[in-house]
């Protein structure tokens, strides 16, 4: 009896519980500092993608303001308007249109590429979209927005494919480990919860940069532009070091390995032309959704 692609997935995932992958061996220690280290690498470090993600996304409401004080036309309410109505008005919803792209494109990507592909793609993403939003300039107000709205968009995609990520490799990281499959929940809940810190050193690399140049008052146009580019700078090199990180150590997902491994074999093993991968049907590419 032959089975379909999906119906082996299904056997795979629900075997994948009783793998026992083999566990390097940490020596135990009593070193606070070493042991804060250790915790923050196995269940923090992971949620760096939401930590940048975070970061910038929440920056866009935080940095009004000062696009305001350096673009009175078309941020602020200084007549006559240079910029469309239209377009401000859904800067919102191209940041959102954009993470459901991501999401919907790279929850697909991801089961077939696996997961440190899809990460390190995700991250390079949210990496070149950083510079852009950093580097964003135009002649004028309606030309800078055109420009920082795609930006935001490009960045944006990258983030909608952090989250389906995210969750599934913080997920199969505590499947892969007996001591922590009761614990699924409590890791992704760890990498989630980067996001607050993301938003919340935002704010205050906001709040160090405006008090630096001691802007402390009235902000004058070049203070605000300074602010907001090296708060997005600062971003962007906190991104490139997660994609680097990602490029040189990220390892595969063992629980996804192992799926792939007895699908691929289970197949082989019944000779199914038709399932081979990347060449599966369009009906088969669609039952993902």
């Amino acid at each position: 009896m032959r089975h379909s692609v999906e119906e082996l997935k299904v056997v795979a995932r629900l075997a994948s519980a009783g793998h026992d992958f083999p566990r390097p061996v940490v020596k135990a220690s009593r070193n606070p500092a070493l042991m804060l280290w250790r915790w923050w690498v196995a269940s923090l470090l992971p949620g760096m993608g939401m930590f940048s993600e975070a970061y910038f996304i929440f920056a866009i409401g935080n940095i009004e303001p000062l696009l305001a004080i350096q673009y009175p036309s078309c941020f602020g309410d200084a007549e006559p308007f240079d910029c469309n109505q239209s377009t401000m008005d859904n800067i919102q919803n191209i940041e959102i249109s954009a993470i459901i792209v991501g999401m919907l494109s790279f929850g697909f990507i991801a089961d077939v590429i696996g997961r440190k592909w899809g990460s390190r793609m995700t991250m390079l993403i949210m990496f070149i979209g950083a510079c852009l939003l950093t580097g964003a300039y135009g002649p004028n107000a309606q030309v800078f927005l055109s420009v920082f709205c795609f930006s935001l968009f490009f960045y944006a995609c990258g983030v909608g494919g952090e989250y389906p990520l995210a969750a599934s490799s913080a997920s199969e990281r505590a499947e892969a480990d007996p001591k922590l499959r009761k614990r699924r929940g409590e890791m992704v809940v760890l990498t989630f919860s980067q996001q607050g810190w993301g938003n919340f050193t935002n704010t205050l690399v906001i709040l160090l940069l405006l008090a630096v140049q001691g802007a402390t008052g009235d902000v004058s146009s070049k203070e605000a532009e300074t602010t907001w580019r090296l708060q997005f700078g600062i971003g962007a090199l906190i991104c490139f070091c997660v994609t680097a990180y990602r490029w040189m150590y990220l390892e595969e997902s063992e629980v996804w390995r192992a799926e792939h491994e007895s699908v691929k074999q289970e197949l082989k093993d019944e000779q199914d032309p038709a399932a081979l991968l990347g060449k599966r049907s369009w009906r088969e590419h669609f039952c993902h959704f």
